[in-house]
């Protein structure tokens, strides 16, 4: 699975960057994630159910507030991540112009008012990213607590079950075993999931400067990017050759736009 979905990432980084129907293929590649979570979600329940139909109707009342709170994280995580790649190209925006124009702040004695104004804008930059991260420290342990309580459930109505002679305790293991090859497949989607939204943010924010045509804007877009796409062949979502090549093409195309 976690090869799969990175393998996925790559066509869709590259769909992103360099096509034309990079829309299209997008929504192909974030089908492609659901067709396989969803494959892997029904096989575990259909062995679950074959197991022990009792123990798996107990464990489906879990099911709604990982459903709501998964809705949730998609649709907040999207807007924070594009909040946060909007306020970091801000902040090395102001950052080049402040450099490049030290001297006229010096001339016209603004490096107060310059200063203050960069405070706000890392501010601004702070929260968004301190944002993110309240999302990612709720859902992320929220995934592992609703794990933990289908395992007590499963221990808990199981030993009932056992006490009954309606199962034995090797199918109680082997069912907490399958139960945990459940959420392992959503618990990996959500952390590329988490890679894939900052990098989409980042490649969002570099359009948009390559079409306004902004030199400053450009550069502080691609600078971020890059910074993505380092931190993708740290997680292991993209290989260090392709991020290479992803680069040197970026790279290209900010020159020639900045030449145009």
């Amino acid at each position: 699975m976690p090869n799969e979905l990175a393998a996925r990432l790559e066509v869709l980084a590259a769909a992103l960057l360099f096509s034309t129907g990079g829309a299209a293929i997008k929504a192909a590649t974030l089908t492609g994630w659901q067709v396989a979570s969803l494959r892997s979600g029904v096989a575990c329940l259909v062995v679950l159910a074959i197991l022990s139909w009792q123990l798996t109707l107990a464990v489906m009342t879990i099911l709604p507030p990982l459903i709501i709170a998964t809705i949730w994280f998609r649709r907040v995580s999207s807007r924070a991540y594009t909040r946060a790649r909007e306020a970091i190209s801000t902040v090395n925006a102001e950052f080049q112009e402040n450099i490049s124009g030290v001297r006229v702040a010096q001339a016209y004695v603004r490096e107060d008012a310059n200063i203050d104004s960069f405070r706000n804008t890392t501010d601004v930059y702070k929260n968004a990213r301190v944002t993110t991260q309240r999302i990612q420290s709720f859902y992320f342990p929220l995934i592992m607590f609703l794990s933990t309580c289908a395992d007590a459930i499963v221990f808990g109505y199981g030993g009932t079950l056992v006490q009954e002679g309606v199962i034995t305790s090797a199918t109680v293991l082997t069912f907490v075993l399958f139960l945990d090859q459940f959420f392992a497949p959503i618990q990996q989607l959500v952390q590329l999931y988490t890679t894939f939204q900052s990098g989409q943010a980042a490649v969002r924010k570099l359009r948009e400067a390559l079409t306004a045509g902004d030199k400053t804007q450009l550069d502080a877009a691609f600078k971020s990017t890059v910074s993505v796409l380092d931190k993708s062949v740290q997680k292991g979502v993209l290989h260090k050759n392709t991020a290479s090549r992803y680069k040197s093409r970026l790279a290209a195309r900010v020159k020639a736009a900045a030449t145009a």
